[in-house]
Formats: C-alpha cells, structure tokens, sequence
C-alpha cells in the first residue's frame, strides 16, 4: 500500500516506448548499418563511436539537461515533412543533416551529431 512504491501507468509506458524505439532503432542498424555509414561518411574506426553515440541519443533525448539532443530533435520534429520526399531513408537522413549543419551551430561533434540525427530520425519517423 506504500505509494513511495507504486509505479504510473503513465512510467510504464514511457518505459514502453523507450524499449520499442530502442528495438527499432537496433533493427534499423542491423540492416542499413552499410548504407548508413557510407551516406553519412562514417569511417571504419568511428564505426563503434557512431553506434555508441546513436543508442545513446534515444535516453539524451528524454534529459533535460542534454540540451543539444533536445534542439537535434527538435529540429527534426520541425523539418519532419522532409521525409515526403524521399524513398530512400539514408538519402532523407543525410538531408536532415546537412540542413541542420547548414542552419544550426552545435557544440557535439560531427560524429555525435550524425548520430543523433539519426536517432532523432527514427524517433519522429515513428510518431508519423
């Protein structure tokens, strides 16, 4: 009866989503990973570093203190009828990139901005 220890629907459902854009986003590297890399021009030994950062992007998203995350989701929350015009979905992450590059300063490396651009992707393309 101890409500210190009860759990929110509203939790167990932010849980939810966390593991199922997770899963998603797993899946989504597992079978472009190749392609991916090759757009965003993603070396061999930043190879690791990319999908480190990528995973990781889904949790500084939802911390407010990562504030950087948060204006990479924003913006591609922002520009998300970008993804109407492409069928090919490295072709329209790498058009989110460079328009964020082209029109937003950021103090993450480039690395870590490729990455969270394409998290942030796969975040938004879900809640089409």
């Amino acid at each position: 009866m101890d409500e210190s220890k009860r759990v929110s629907s509203a939790s167990i459902n932010d849980a939810i989503d966390i593991i199922t854009t997770k899963t998603m986003a797993f899946e989504l590297w597992r079978n472009e990973e190749k392609e991916v890399c090759i757009n965003l021009e993603i070396s061999i030994p930043d190879k690791s570093e990319f999908k480190l950062n990528f995973i990781n992007s889904f949790d500084r998203f939802k911390d407010y203190q990562q504030t950087e995350h948060k204006k990479i989701l924003s913006f591609v929350k922002e520009n998300s009828n970008v993804m109407y015009r492409f069928t090919v979905e490295t072709d329209c992450i790498l058009e989110l990139y460079q328009m964020f590059r082209k029109n937003i300063s950021s103090q993450l490396s480039e690395l870590s901005i490729k990455a969270a651009i394409y998290a942030a992707y796969i975040e938004v393309r879900g809640q089409l």
